[in-house]
């Protein structure tokens, strides 16, 4: 009767040990919360054909991406989007030092609305937006969110 008693006590014990030792760990893992670090800065413009503007966004240490949210009034119209060093002033032709550079093709039908992360580089950014078409504007508004990314 001893040893039966003595194994079911070692049974009872070991899940609790386990489940402790997953909580324990599992509420150390992970400190910070996840969420803006900055009010979010909403811009709305025109394009016209080959036209950029660019827009700075301070940036606090506690960011870990940089969250844009793009409302266009076009889904046939190709965007290229740049992050770029914000002392440097761009044009169609400059050498400022980039740290994103992407075209964003036409997008589905209907498809008005999309997104974009960036990664932070320092305490401020500069977002560049260049309307691609030869033809056509754009009328578009970008919301750019300094966000703090939670655990994974």
């Amino acid at each position: 009767m001893g040893r039966i008693e003595r194994i079911d006590r070692f049974r009872m014990a070991l899940p609790i040990e386990i489940v402790s030792g997953v909580a324990l760990t599992c509420a150390c893992c992970c400190s910070s919360v996840a969420g803006p670090t900055a009010p979010a800065a909403s811009y709305s413009a025109t394009l016209a054909p080959g036209e950029l503007r660019f827009y700075d966004a301070e940036i606090p240490s506690s960011t870990t991406q940089i969250n844009l949210d793009f409302i266009l009034d076009s889904a046939t119209i190709p965007l290229r989007l740049q992050q770029i060093d914000p002392s440097c002033l761009p044009a169609a032709d400059d050498s400022c030092q980039s740290f994103h550079d992407a075209s964003m093709p036409p997008r589905p039908a209907g498809m008005l609305r999309f997104g974009n992360t960036l990664q932070p580089h320092g305490p401020r950014t500069r977002i560049v937006l260049q309307n691609m078409s030869s033809t056509e504007t754009v009328t578009y508004n970008v919301i750019i969110t300094p966000h703090r990314a939670g655990c994974t």
